[in-house]
């Protein structure tokens, strides 16, 4: 009887840290889908590694980091930091990666009808002691078009540190 009381209480709690573990990952639009592969610190800055396939005819997703809630990205992180801004000019900004280029304030990622696409967001200023990245925010522009406005939006990423 014992046995079975602290085997349940012991799968109780390991289940309620595997929910707490997952991740949650929205593209914004039904047309595109959004992995996320990785984060994880390099030196005095984070990297997000992102796959994002888009199954309609855009040819572009435009990241933008600009002001004002609706085009400015936002990430938070367990240690209750905010990163925001461009990445050249904030002490905590955030930068994108792709195509061998890196881009502070918006960047157009090409695209092809269900080819999966790598972009890495790069964030300056990462706190010593985060281990995950609670809330993502990331605002984009299918084809550049203000009529395909939305954002990418992450959960709880862990932060890997080698």
């Amino acid at each position: 009887m014992i046995k079975r009381l602290i085997v349940t209480i012991v799968l109780l709690i390991s289940c309620l840290i595997n929910i707490r573990a997952q991740v949650y990952v929205s593209s914004g639009h039904p047309q595109m889908d959004v992995v996320a592969k990785r984060a994880f610190v390099m030196g005095e800055q984070a990297c997000i590694d992102l796959l994002i396939t888009v199954h309609n005819s855009w040819s572009s997703v435009v990241f933008t980091n600009g002001s004002g809630p609706k085009y400015a990205p936002s990430i938070f992180d367990d240690e209750g930091n905010l990163y925001e801004g461009q990445y050249e000019h904030a002490s905590r900004g955030i930068g994108f990666n792709y195509d061998g280029q890196t881009y502070g304030y918006q960047g157009w990622l090409k695209v092809v009808k269900d080819v999966p696409r790598k972009i890495r967001i790069m964030v300056k200023g990462i706190d010593e002691y985060a281990t995950e990245f609670t809330s993502i925010s990331l605002p984009y522009m299918g084809d550049a078009s203000s009529n395909n406005e939305a954002k990418i939006v992450i959960k709880h990423l862990p932060l890997r540190r080698d």
